[in-house]
């Protein structure tokens, strides 16, 4: 049986989500969507994709956990001042976002969503570079989705 502490959160978790929510929309940052014209037929073959897809997220989500956990704990001891290694690090991403494509991996990845669902150009790399500039960045110190936090 499930712990009753795991699910004390989950109130907190809804009202944080839904200020999140509110406050950025107040702020005037909307929210990515894009339409599809398609549809879809479910039958056991399309359930059998689906559910090898979410053991494959799983997967790629565990290792960027333990990733993240490992970066952290190698930049920290490295760079122990939490401000310039934020401003190292920034100055490598700052490069390597230059120099990867101009920019492609910089911000929310919105644009490679909207790339692959709309037949544009996509490289078979994109999702693995942008794995890696996310961990860095946020190893570094910064934080997605809101206001930055040194670590």
């Amino acid at each position: 049986m499930a712990d009753t502490s795991e699910y004390s959160a989950l109130f907190p978790c809804l009202i944080a989500s839904f200020a999140a929510s509110y406050t950025s929309h107040a702020l005037g940052l909307e929210k990515f969507g894009a339409d599809l014209n398609c549809s879809l037929k479910i039958n056991t073959y399309l359930f059998l994709k689906l559910a090898l897809l979410g053991v494959l997220f799983g997967i790629i989500g565990g290792l960027f956990a333990y990733s993240m956990n490992l970066s952290k704990k190698f930049l920290s001891k490295r760079i122990n001042n939490p401000i310039l290694r934020i401003f190292i690090v920034s100055c490598i991403l700052s490069v390597l976002l230059l120099l990867l494509h101009e920019g492609r991996y910089a911000g929310s990845g919105t644009n490679l969503i909207e790339a692959s669902l709309f037949n544009k150009k996509i490289y078979g790399y994109d999702w693995l570079v942008k794995f890696i500039l996310t961990i860095l960045t946020m190893s570094a110190g910064f934080q997605v989705g809101g206001f930055n936090q040194l670590i």
